[in-house]
């Protein structure tokens, strides 16, 4: 672990690649790359630089904890910067502010989370499987420059599992959503000006402003996002859920 104050104005280091999409086991402190066994899920924590997601306790639903990164902190005349000697590693563990947790399951059944594994990984894009096979689990996608988290809900190919399925938002302070055309989010934001929201590409889904979720009707699959918007230009909750039929990588076919 390395502490480091930098005078105002001073460049950080760019060694880091902090915009690298990278995982992370958090039990043994370390970067991790391709197949690699957690002991536990919450030991998985997969980042862009821009918001982070830690994988909530098996045996519950399957969630992810949100934190987006809102720049260095300022104590008086110095940035306070800590961080994990690791290439790729923790950046500014001080500069991440907690948005609350996504959660993603069935209105419909009671699926729980039995473990986590990483399906891809590169610099670009890293993809994790939630196995909960009660809905035939979820797909979670980070890519670069992205403050949003993409997650193909159920599986297109064997084991299918036909089921409601919902991604939801909770927090402390929780979200006051504002119901869209598929999509609830935040005009007032409660958390360091950050606007929360759920989206999907299902236009016939329900979509509950008062418990921040959106819920298909009974599907094999379904295609959501949650993020973490800015009021500037392409990264307002409207736009950031336009980009969701974005399929410059492909479709992710999962098995």
């Amino acid at each position: 672990m390395t502490v480091v104050s930098y005078a105002l104005g001073r460049p950080l280091p760019a060694t880091r690649r902090g915009g690298d999409c990278r995982a992370r086991d958090l039990a043994q402190g370390c970067n991790v790359y391709g197949f690699h066994r957690f002991a536990a899920t919450t030991d998985c924590r997969i980042s862009n630089g821009l918001i982070r997601l830690t994988v909530g306790a098996s045996g519950a639903a399957p969630a992810l904890a949100v934190e987006a990164y809102r720049g260095s902190v300022v104590v008086g005349d110095y940035y306070v910067d800590t961080y994990e000697d690791t290439y790729g590693g923790s950046m500014s563990a001080p500069a991440w502010i907690s948005m609350g947790t996504v959660t993603i399951d069935s209105a419909a059944l009671s699926a729980v989370l039995t473990e986590v594994r990483i399906l891809a990984l590169c610099d670009e894009f890293v993809t994790l499987r939630l196995v909960a096979p009660l809905m035939a689990d979820a797909y979670v996608t980070l890519r670069r420059g992205e403050r949003m988290v993409r997650v193909h809900h159920g599986n297109q190919v064997l084991p299918r599992v036909t089921t409601a399925r919902r991604v939801r938002w909770t927090g402390s302070p929780s979200p006051v959503g504002t119901a869209a055309t598929a999509r609830v989010e935040e005009t007032s934001p409660a958390v360091d000006g950050f606007p929360r929201f759920v989206g999907t590409t299902t236009f016939a889904a329900s979509v509950s402003a008062g418990a921040f979720s959106i819920t298909t009707g009974a599907t094999i699959h379904a295609k959501f996002v949650a993020g973490v918007g800015l009021w500037v230009a392409s990264q307002t909750p409207a736009e950031m859920h336009a980009q969701l039929g974005d399929s410059s990588l492909g479709e992710l076919v999962v098995s």
